[in-house]
């Protein structure tokens, strides 16, 4: 490896290479930024993702990193956790978190939240951890990954309660608290959001030592822009990190503007076709302050460009992705900053597949 190349990157880059990750060409350090570096959760995300790939990685499939050079005039590629098993980004997490309970914990009663895909893939990390759970689902949840999680564990493993994510979370807390088991947040847990950062631990290493400029990453809770971003500026300070939200659902973003995490009736909240990205967010959420210094700008999409970005993947790819993952690319196609001069590289993380016909068909006509 160059000597330069280390020394511009600095520790982050020693880690990386040590975990068998390829090098990055940095730019010169002076156009970069430096202060992520110093903030303790921000080195913790970064470390806890390194160490979670390495756990995690035989029981994962690397998804394709697709690109495009014909739309706007800078380079694209398009992380494909659509093509995640379980059918989203998700199981990333939830391994991470689950092949770390101790013995004590795994006997006790296992809870989760999810709209559906956090969901599936706590069922299938379950299995791989050989241990039982249930899963709360909001009333909101779509009927197509109700159908497919009652497929895979039955009625008994499945429990329909609240309005929204923020509802049905509570509800699973307050089951795991009184049985004194143990609950596995969607997204408030270092654990969980380092799992899901391993994601850019893959974009890096499948850019071959391209450096990007634009990361585009869909925003519910935030355990994922949190983790990749973590990454992201351990290992590319300069990066800008954008989070897409739907406009009808923008609990996050507006929680980071105002300073504190925003409850029902403070911010919009009405149905949208990014379902896996709506709802509120727990009080003590840590990723409001996380993504107070790791993102750099918010977007927010209307339902037409939500179904816009569903729209471009199946017509650029003939890739069937969620409304959450349209989020993001109609982020990217909005944002002309992502799309300027021919030197510029974006990312946009797709997160997920998990789509009724019906709703696929609605999106795309």
């Amino acid at each position: 490896m160059d000597n330069g190349t280390n020394a511009n990157l600095g520790p982050a880059l020693f880690l990386l290479a040590a975990a068998g990750y390829v090098a990055l060409r940095s730019r010169p350090a002076s156009t970069r930024k430096t202060t992520y570096n110093k903030n303790p959760l921000h080195c913790t995300l970064y470390s806890k993702s390194v160490t979670q790939h390495q756990l995690i990685k035989r029981f994962i499939r690397k998804t394709p990193l697709l690109h495009s050079k014909e739309v706007g005039n800078g380079n694209v590629f398009f992380k494909m956790e659509s093509r995640q098993l379980t059918g989203s980004f998700k199981l990333r997490g939830a391994l991470s978190k689950v092949l770390m309970l101790s013995e004590e914990e795994k006997k006790g009663l296992i809870t989760t939240a999810s709209t559906g895909n956090h969901g599936l893939a706590c069922m299938r990390a379950f299995a791989q951890g050989k241990v039982g759970g249930v899963i709360c689902l909001p009333g909101n949840v779509s009927q197509y990954k109700l159908n497919k999680l009652k497929a895979l564990v039955g009625e008994g493993g499945v429990k329909v309660v609240g309005g929204d994510t923020a509802e049905s979370e509570a509800a699973a807390r307050e089951d795991a608290g009184k049985a004194g088991g143990c609950y596995i947040s969607p997204y408030n847990d270092t654990t969980i959001a380092a799992g899901q950062g391993t994601i850019g631990l893959e974009v890096l290493e499948q850019l071959g030592g391209v450096v990007p400029d634009n990361v585009y990453i869909p925003v519910g809770g935030g355990g994922l822009i949190t983790g990749i971003a973590g990454v992201i500026k351990a290992l590319v300070p300069g990066c800008r990190v954008v989070g897409c939200s739907p406009a009808n659902s923008p609990c996050l973003e507006m929680s980071v503007k105002a300073g504190r995490v925003l409850r029902e009736g403070e911010f919009k909240n009405e149905n949208t076709y990014s379902s896996g990205t709506a709802g509120g967010i727990d009080d003590d959420s840590f990723t409001v302050e996380a993504c107070s210094f790791l993102v750099d700008d918010w977007i927010q999409l209307s339902e037409e460009e939500i179904k816009g970005g569903v729209r471009f993947m199946f017509g650029e790819f003939k890739e069937v992705v969620e409304g959450a993952a349209g989020c993001g690319v109609a982020g990217w196609k909005k944002d002309e900053r992502g799309k300027g001069g021919e030197r510029g590289v974006s990312v946009v993380v797709c997160c997920g597949g998990n789509v009724e016909a019906k709703e696929f068909a609605e999106m795309i006509g």
